[in-house]
């Protein structure tokens, strides 16, 4: 018998904070269309179908370039950094 633990994925991932419209737009606008709600929620059109996005969620990249949405707690319980970058914060994990 052998011992197996997941492999660890990287994540390019950005924070929703309500006032980063452009950065947001940058990082996911190409491939999935998305709308800004009066209320500060994002509605994110994926192939799946819609996702939310609230202030204070995190939007990550997935390896196959999906997009995942993630609360702030379970994101700073689940990640942690790994490389900074001037685009876009990279941060790795277990997997979602």
């Amino acid at each position: 018998m052998a011992t197996y633990q997941i492999k660890k994925q990287i994540y390019n991932a950005i924070k929703w904070t309500g006032d980063n419209k452009e950065e947001v737009e940058s990082f996911i606008s190409d491939r999935n269309p998305l709308k800004f709600c009066d209320n500060g929620d994002i509605i994110i059109q994926r192939i799946y179908g819609r996702c939310y996005c609230s202030i204070g969620d995190y939007i990550l990249e997935d390896f196959d370039e999906s997009i995942i949405i993630v609360s702030n707690y379970e994101f700073n319980k689940k990640y942690e950094l790994w490389q900074l970058s001037n685009e876009t914060n990279c941060s790795v994990g277990t997997g979602t």
